[in-house]
């Protein structure tokens, strides 16, 4: 009878050590399927947090771009004066306005060098009569004249007189990018 006892308790024992198996290979199973749901969820925040950054870091990076204006007197017939203003408060480089008397014989582009603008900077420049163009100042209308400077990111931005802002990238100044404009 102890034999007999004793492969019972053995067989008993196996049983329950192999429920204990099961249970813990079903807990197992249970938490990994668990933490995998909850990296999922972690990489669903961080790809949402890094599209925020991303999108907060344009925002703040077309926001000394969007303060920078540029702006056209022409108080008589023969002279004109460019306003530029960096409202924004970081300098902008490389500045330079492009324009061009389109009533010319052949149009003339016309390049000004501003260099540096400091913030609450506005400097004024005068435009020369052309001898070649009817009318000797930059017509306002003309959607050619353009502002185009550097931010303190490195990016260059164009400026209309009409006030489109555009990015033309970290690159430098690419002539297939002016001459759209």
């Amino acid at each position: 009878m102890s034999s007999d006892l004793s492969g019972e308790i053995t067989a008993i024992a196996t049983a329950v050590l192999a429920a204990f198996a099961i249970v813990t290979a079903v807990v197992a199973y249970m938490a990994f399927r668990r933490q995998t749901e909850e990296v999922a969820i972690l990489q669903q925040q961080m790809k949402e947090q890094q599209e925020v950054f991303a999108r907060e870091a344009r925002e703040r990076h077309r926001a000394q771009a969007s303060r920078v204006f540029i702006s056209l007197e022409s108080p008589e017939e023969r002279s004109a004066r460019f306003n530029v203003a960096n409202t924004s408060e970081q300098p902008v480089y490389d500045a330079e306005i492009r324009w061009r008397y389109k009533t010319a014989r052949y149009p003339q582009i016309k390049h000004t060098q501003l260099g540096t603008i400091l913030p609450g900077d506005r400097p004024a420049i005068e435009t020369q009569p052309s001898p070649e163009a009817e009318r000797v100042r930059p017509d306002p209308d003309d959607d050619f004249t353009v502002l185009i400077f550097r931010d303190a990111a490195g990016v260059m931005w164009t400026r209309r007189l009409g006030g489109d802002l555009r990015e033309l990238g970290t690159t430098g100044l690419d002539q297939e990018n002016l001459n759209e404009e």
